[in-house]
């Protein structure tokens, strides 16, 4: 049995994480397949289900081990992982499309609340009308040729 040290301990990585990812309590239980309201529980109690924190580590990008209890060793593991990601996204790209990458991230950072990316590129939140962000126009060939 978790002591209550442990489960205290779990609810604020909860707290934490959800909102460093700007994640709404509505968002991860879509994911993790429950109710807000357990969300929410998690958030006060830390009582959580093994079952759910593989879901939490691909939500938060935190590793399963800061999840555990290992932190100051994971917050260098966990930069270096999102470092790793960005890289493998970026990689290849001409610098314009990293240019516009980088301009892309930035405004989902600046944005008031967090955004649910939906397929097709377009990006709504709860209050505003659905936003598209639209890859720049592809040329065709024989157009280009003609011009």
């Amino acid at each position: 049995m978790k002591s209550t040290n442990d489960t205290a301990d779990l609810a604020r990585r909860v707290r934490q994480a959800l909102a460093e990812a700007r994640l709404t309590s509505a968002e991860v239980a879509v994911a993790c397949g429950v109710t807000p309201q357990a969300v929410n529980g998690w958030k006060k109690t830390g009582r959580i289900g093994k079952e759910q924190l593989p879901k939490l580590v691909e939500l938060t990008g935190r590793p399963l081990s800061w999840w555990l209890g290992s932190d100051e060793q994971d917050q260098q593991s966990a930069t270096n992982s999102v470092v790793e990601r960005l890289t493998r996204i970026v990689g290849g790209r001409s610098p314009a499309d990293v240019e516009r990458i980088v301009d892309a991230i930035e405004i989902l950072l600046d944005a008031p609340r967090a955004f649910e990316v939906k397929a097709g590129g377009s990006v709504a939140d709860e209050t505003e009308p659905e936003v598209v962000i639209q890859p720049p126009p592809r040329r065709r060939r024989k157009q280009a040729a003609n011009e």
